[in-house]
């Protein structure tokens, strides 16, 4: 009857190990290709790459080009098209699933519904050239700008771009 009952324990752990955590499902995104239908949609996403000069890399890293690895600046470019006004948070994930963040796009002057031209820069390392995978976090916090808290199952539009000299 032990044997059971432990048998029984260790199965209900081993299947409570597999389900997701509560939290980690709450805060998880809704991930859209492209568009969110009716709210946000991105398209003519390009990145153009430069090699950055010895002389810039210590903005950067705080050292050296000889001390760091090759360092270059993605400028990407998109156009958004969003039926309310947001701020606009990008990231950029390479192949290899690293995620690089840049401050807020610059975009054109806005009229809602109509699509706007925007760039963001990132900075990557050499290894992370090729193909990644561009990314807009939509309304994701809620706050006044000091106070601000990630909001449960945000979402997130993504759109493949080649990152290459």
């Amino acid at each position: 009857m032990v044997a059971v009952a432990a048998a029984i324990t260790s199965l209900g752990i081993f299947i409570s190990d597999q389900l997701p955590k509560p939290r980690d499902v709450e805060f998880a995104s809704f991930e859209y290709a492209d568009e969110i239908p009716g709210h946000t949609r991105i398209s003519d996403v390009m990145a153009s790459v430069r090699e950055l000069e010895p002389g810039e890399y210590a903005e950067y890293t705080g050292s050296t080009a000889s001390d760091a690895e090759e360092l270059y600046e993605a400028t990407v470019h998109f156009t958004v098209e969003r039926t309310r006004t947001y701020v606009l948070s990008v990231k950029l994930e390479d192949a290899e699933g690293r995620v690089f963040r840049t401050g807020f796009p610059q975009c054109n002057a806005e009229v809602l519904s109509q699509p706007v031209d925007c760039t963001s820069i990132f900075i990557l390392p050499e290894g992370s050239l090729g193909a990644a995978t561009f990314e807009v976090e939509v309304e994701n916090l809620a706050g006044d700008g000091f106070h601000e808290q990630p909001v449960p199952m945000s979402k997130e539009i993504h759109s493949d771009v080649e990152v290459s000299l």
